[in-house]
């Protein structure tokens, strides 16, 4: 098994301190009535949190526990809303949103907000000055970001959303990078204060970008079947768990239907977020049925071998006996042989359109597509034999980068988009031995048609900054992404 080795990861915990309002009555008797000194209880409201970031290319995985996240008021008080540690990879829902937890927040206009961050970490990827692969980050992640209210949240009687939105600057990514190239850490190390803007929407107007909250490419495992039948639990490859109902309207896709569904089975679906927090799912798709020992890993891959059947994946998200009792982190290898399966995820239905073969195996895939693989191994065996991936499922994922050509291809509008130099396409391309060479492992081209949400403010057109997610296919050496969703660019 073949492993990177340079990584560090710094990371810090932080006991939050929670600032609570006591209500005390005195006396015997009936309790006193409201007075200025004794005011009446503050009401509830059920808030649902959803995570979601804006990131360029640079950084492949912000892993963050958010120890508590406090709401404060006009008048200083303070109300701890989050107080358990919610674990979140946030590179993954970069332009996209996941649902975190719902919560009850006391009603009230809120004009600022603290939170605390637990164990914490950063990752790039990129080559080394002797062409391997050199992943992690030397980086410290401070144990107190910055939130920040773009305008007072306001929390009434009618259940709503608060979108967390962790935003990566340019100068903080390639701090982030700083001193891997040379495997030379930084003296000092570089510390990185996250930074996230906090939005609140009432259950009627909803984030503009979501599409009424729809969360799209949601990867876990089931954890449970509700007892009526109508619906799962499940545990997301990233921390948060979900209740997830279903209905006539919703696809299956490997399996049959609902009754097929076993706890224990991986799932990929999209659902509408639901008043009380929960997920109607739209899809539900299973690539693996067997659930024994099962244990699925996501992120970019990172190498394939022209030698071996084998491959290398930067685990950004795991769950399973795999990794129990420990993080996964970095880069480690796979072996895939003729009864691996190699797909693509169901959650674009116009594959069959693409003036382009949509083909995804184990002879054309190239460093940086996104996967998820389902492995049954109870344990990561000596080198030089390998951990055997049973499935390996292509899934969307998104890239930023500026558009240089603009034409059109059957029914699809086509946009030829450069990445940034650092982007893990053109950074990983070069590595000798792979099984594929890009054409030009710096450009992708993007098919985007009616079905594709297009959520951007600044034009489709040549010039533009753009982030776009969907699957990226190699096409005998050129990128094509089917495009899910288009919205505005990261600075490069």
């Amino acid at each position: 098994m073949r492993r990177s080795t340079h990584r560090c990861f710094s990371n810090r915990l932080l006991v939050p301190t929670f600032v609570t309002s006591l209500l005390v009555g005195c006396g015997g008797g009936s309790p006193p009535g409201p007075t200025a000194t004794n005011p009446p209880a503050v009401a509830n409201t059920s808030v649902t949190f959803l995570v979601s970031s804006t990131v360029n290319d640079r950084v492949v995985r912000a892993s963050l526990t958010l120890n508590s996240l406090t709401l404060i008021d006009a008048a200083g008080a303070a109300v701890t809303v989050l107080s358990a540690p919610q674990r979140v990879e946030f590179v993954h829902l970069n332009g996209a949103v996941e649902s975190l937890v719902t919560v009850p927040v006391p009603q009230g206009r809120y004009t600022s907000a603290s939170a605390t961050l637990g164990n914490s970490a950063f990752g790039c990827i990129l080559l080394g000055p002797t062409g391997g692969i050199v992943s992690g980050s030397f980086s410290v992640v401070a144990a107190t970001p910055t939130v920040t209210l773009p305008e007072p949240i306001v929390v009434s009687d009618t259940p709503m959303t608060l979108m967390l939105n962790l935003v990566v600057s340019p100068s903080q990514g390639a701090a982030v990078c700083d001193g891997l190239y040379a495997d030379q850490p930084p003296s000092p190390a570089e510390t990185i204060i996250p930074a996230f803007n906090l939005t609140g929407y009432a259950a009627t107007g909803q984030p503009a970008n979501t599409d009424n909250v729809k969360e799209t490419n949601l990867i876990g495992v089931v954890s449970a079947i509700t007892v009526n039948g109508s619906g799962f639990s499940v545990t997301a490859t990233d921390g948060p768990a979900w209740s997830v109902a279903t209905n006539d309207s919703t696809v299956f896709q490997g399996v049959s239907g609902l009754s097929i569904l076993a706890a224990g089975m991986p799932v990929n679906f999209d659902a509408a977020l639901q008043a009380d927090g929960s997920l109607l799912a739209s899809r539900v798709e299973v690539t693996d049925t067997n659930t024994t020992n099962l244990t699925i890993l996501r992120g970019p891959s990172v190498y394939l071998s022209a030698a071996e059947p084998e491959m290398g994946l930067f685990i950004t998200q795991s769950a399973g006996p795999l990794f129990a009792g420990s993080e996964a982190e970095g880069t480690w290898t796979f072996g895939f042989g003729a009864d691996t399966s190699f797909q693509v995820s169901a959650q674009l239905s116009n594959l069959s359109s693409l003036p382009f073969s949509p083909v995804f195996n184990a002879g054309n895939i190239v460093a940086g597509q996104g996967v998820y693989i389902s492995t049954h191994a109870a344990a990561f065996p000596d080198a030089p034999d390998l951990v055997a991936a049973t499935t390996v499922t292509l899934v969307a994922q998104t890239i930023n980068g500026t558009v240089t050509d603009v034409s059109s291809a059957g029914s699809f509008s086509t946009y030829t988009v450069a990445l940034a130099s650092y982007a893990t396409f053109a950074a990983l391309a070069q590595q000798a031995g792979q099984t594929t060479i890009l054409a030009n492992p710096g450009s992708v081209v993007v098919y985007v048609d009616g079905n594709t949400r297009t959520l951007n403010t600044a034009p489709l057109a040549v010039g533009s900054l753009l982030r776009f997610n969907g699957l990226v296919f190699n096409d005998n050496g050129t990128l094509r992404m089917d495009c899910a969703e288009v919205s505005d660019g990261v600075e490069l």
